[in-house]
């Protein structure tokens, strides 16, 4: 709940980072479609001019994702470093705070890589971790509104076979960890 004050300075960066996602996500599913309707139009018609038309609007497409994926990368990463300067400039001051009993009964060592190698892991985490968790639920999704638009029949099928796979995974995780245990 700490982390949610750290980030409400940035909000407004989060929440641009958030529609260059939406925005990234678009494209790319898109980009399959794009590719089916030329070669459904190609076979129907055998148009040459459908596939260069297709292929500018590809590149076009994949020059904005391009453009969209380096925009929210790069904010969300800035974001994130900004939240961690604060994070290490608070525990400075909390530090400086301390009294001179809690430095003589701790050792310095254990001070100093607790306080680094948890403000880094929680760097990494910030960085990496919630980029990759906002993007992979987008994607998702933007690939179940994508099928419901495709095929609603299918799309239902797809969905109802889930709960059955996740009971195999299960079951063969359960029975295979023994053999994978030291």
């Amino acid at each position: 709940m700490r982390l949610i004050a750290y980030m409400k300075p940035y909000a407004h960066w989060v929440i641009f980072a958030l529609l260059l996602v939406l925005g990234l996500t678009a494209f790319d599913l898109y980009r399959p479609m794009l590719v089916g309707d030329a070669i459904d139009t190609f076979g129907a018609n055998g148009d040459y001019d459908v596939i260069i038309a297709t292929a500018i609007k590809y590149a076009v497409v994949l020059a904005l994702s391009f453009a969209f994926n380096i925009a929210q990368t790069w904010i969300l990463q800035k974001t994130g470093q900004n939240i961690i300067l604060q994070i290490r400039k608070d525990l400075y001051r909390h530090i400086q705070s301390l009294g001179s009993r809690y430095f003589d009964i701790t050792p310095v060592g254990k001070l100093v890589t607790r306080v680094t190698n948890d403000v880094d892991t929680l760097g990494q985490s910030l960085n990496q971790s919630a980029t990759q968790m906002i993007t992979s639920v987008t994607t998702l999704i933007g690939v179940f509104i994508m099928m419901l638009s495709i095929n609603v029949w299918m799309t239902l099928a797809a969905l109802l076979i889930l709960p059955v796979s996740m009971f195999i995974i299960q079951t063969v995780m359960k029975h295979s960890q023994k053999y994978f245990q030291d």
